[in-house]
């Protein structure tokens, strides 16, 4: 290594600062090189002096490798309390770097260790900000302090940070010892909480609940421990439960931004009442800058936290279908025909859910789809000027696309094949559109109107919509918000095409371009409200919902629009139910 023969090179000229320079490159790259550590050694031996004057950290920003360095320097000299403190605040910044490794040796240097100063050290290891560090970064924490575990059998602080360095390493059984332990030695409200999240993370809720009650008993505020249990039970789905804390909670605080969206959500979970979640809607749509209430009120707006079930009156009838005949035993040559008769024209997508159901059940399986009537305006119509993703003849729908191509279809059904958070597949999608080569923006639209397989888990009609809002998604990803790309053209394709459950995709979609870049907010709006006054006097209409979720997702609508949105949401949520 060139760094290591740089450091020995100045060693032997004596020139200890030009050594430490090399060594911290060095040992930031490999800190636990069995060489380096032993260079390490020579340089706090050889060199005199302050450590302050070999590595130099008294500067506004030092650099992480020279201040574990200086460190290392330190535990050699005997100031291990200092050098430790040191190594944590390392830890925080490249939680990646195994420098803790250094230390389970060095508390057998002194014999006097503040405790209190080593608690505080590692305690800078459990802020939120190293929420996602490796867990090995503190079962290193852990072993660092292993010599003090005799020493100070029956010290509570040091027991609790033991307890919750042991949870955030994935020791579970060693978090509740540690945290009874010190419970046992006169642990307070901390000692209650490390035990009570101990036996969260160990999934036992009964246990969990019993030390979080002890917390709040042991509180002086009282209230962050009752929010935190009852957010515990409504993890363990106790709704109930926990709408009663949160209760309490807002009874002394009725605006609490934490408790108030947590009754409501809590409520609603228990009792299903839909006034419940239209009032944590208009919650979270009213203060935008509270995160606890849209991210609750998220989990239940549809095409958000999940995909609705379509409504149209055939599903009802397929799945009775798939229950009934999911065991019959039609002979080889049978060619069954089911006819489906509704009394309004359905979503074209309808007809490839039913081929699905229908190919899963006998390959020559076919259910047809008709209608009484067409409303009015008609629901096939496209915008002017744009080219329509099917076409009708008198045997009903069909995809006016080729089939996309294969690995592209791949994809879009591996992403469509994961559990839904809009979020999280926005995510997915825009790995999918990076992969896009040039006019592959067509196969993505033509997955939506020709669905692989179903997989066994899902319901065909549930499938075919996940895939045409995961196409919709990689659309949006590839536009980039560049009005009149191809895949801009493409998505819009699907919003301003016939009424389907591609266009509810392709809505849902296109609301997000515009959140994710405003300057196209009116032109959005613009385009779903012109397709909401497209509604049907008559029959069911599968744009109603997507629409009116997404026109309220979008910033800045006046107070008139929005009561009439929220009106015709809350019509379509009892229509739904």
């Amino acid at each position: 290594m060139a760094e290591e023969v740089a450091v020995r090179a100045a060693l032997a000229d004596g020139d200890y600062p030009r050594a430490a320079e090399h060594l911290a490159r060095g040992l930031a790259r490999e800190p636990t090189a069995a060489s380096l550590i032993g260079l390490m050694d020579r340089l706090a031996a050889e060199a005199s002096g302050e450590v302050e004057d070999i590595v130099p950290i008294e500067v506004p920003e030092p650099w992480f490798g020279a201040v574990a360095l200086h460190a290392g320097i330190l535990a050699r000299r005997g100031e291990v309390t200092r050098a430790f403190d040191l190594l944590c605040q390392v830890a925080t910044v490249r939680p990646d770097l195994t420098y803790l490794r250094w230390a389970p040796t060095w508390f057998t240097l002194e014999e006097f260790v503040p405790l209190d100063a080593v608690c505080d050290s590692l305690s800078r290891l459990l802020c939120p900000a190293l929420a996602d560090a490796p867990l090995s970064l503190f079962a290193d924490a852990l072993a660092a302090v292993t010599a003090l575990e005799g020493v100070h059998p029956e010290d509570a602080e040091f027991l609790t940070t033991r307890s919750v360095l042991a949870r955030r390493a994935g020791r579970l059984d060693l978090a509740v010892e540690e945290a009874r332990r010190a419970m046992t030695h006169g642990g307070g409200f901390l000692a209650a909480t490390a035990l009570a999240n101990a036996y969260r993370a160990r999934g036992e809720v009964d246990e969990a609940v019993r030390a979080s009650e002890a917390a709040a008993r042991l509180a002086e505020d009282p209230v962050p421990v009752r929010l935190e249990l009852a957010d515990l039970l409504l993890e363990a789905r106790r709704p109930e439960q926990a709408a009663t804390l949160y209760s309490e909670v807002a009874k002394s605080d009725p605006d609490h931004p934490w408790a108030l969206p947590s009754l409501l959500y809590g409520r609603f979970l228990a009792t299903g009442d839909l006034d419940l979640r239209e009032r944590l809607q208009v919650l979270a749509e009213d203060n935008p800058d509270n995160p606890r209430a849209t991210s609750l009120a998220a989990t239940l707006c549809p095409w958000v936290g999940f995909i609705p079930p379509p409504a149209e009156a055939s599903i009802a009838v397929m799945a009775r279908l798939a229950d009934d005949f999911r065991d019959e035993d039609w002979g080889p040559d049978e060619s069954p025909v089911l006819t489906i008769q509704v009394s309004f024209l359905e979503a074209a997508s309808t007809s490839l859910a039913a081929n699905l159901l229908a190919r899963r059940l006998h390959p020559r399986f076919r259910i047809a789809i008709e209608a009484d009537e067409v409303q009015s305006p008609d629901p096939r119509r496209s915008a002017p000027g744009m080219e329509p993703l099917w076409t009708w003849d008198e045997d009903g729908p069909h995809p006016d696309l080729p089939p996309p191509d294969p690995e592209v279809a791949r994809r879009i059904a591996l992403m469509a094949a994961a559990p839904y958070h809009l979020l999280r597949w926005k995510a997915m999608a825009g790995r999918i559109a990076r992969t896009l080569g040039i006019g592959q923006q067509i196969d993505v639209l033509a997955v939506a109107v020709h669905p692989p397989e179903t997989p066994a888990s899902q319901e065909p009609w549930m499938w075919v919509q996940h895939l045409q809002v995961a196409a919709a998604l990689v659309l949006a990803a590839a536009s980039r918000g560049i009005v009149g790309s191809p895949a801009w053209v493409a998505l819009e394709r699907m919003v301003r095409g016939p009424a389907d459950w591609t266009s509810c995709a392709g809505i849902v979609a296109l609301a997000e371009v515009a959140l994710d870049h405003p300057r196209h907010l009116d032109l959005v709006r613009g385009l779903l409200r012109q397709r909401l006054q497209e509604a049907p006097s008559r029959g069911y209409w599968c744009l109603e919902g997507a629409l009116v979720h997404s026109l309220l997702r979008l910033p800045n609508l006046e107070k008139t629009e929005r009561a009439l949105l929220r009106q015709r949401r809350e019509r379509w949520w009892a229509m739904m139910t």
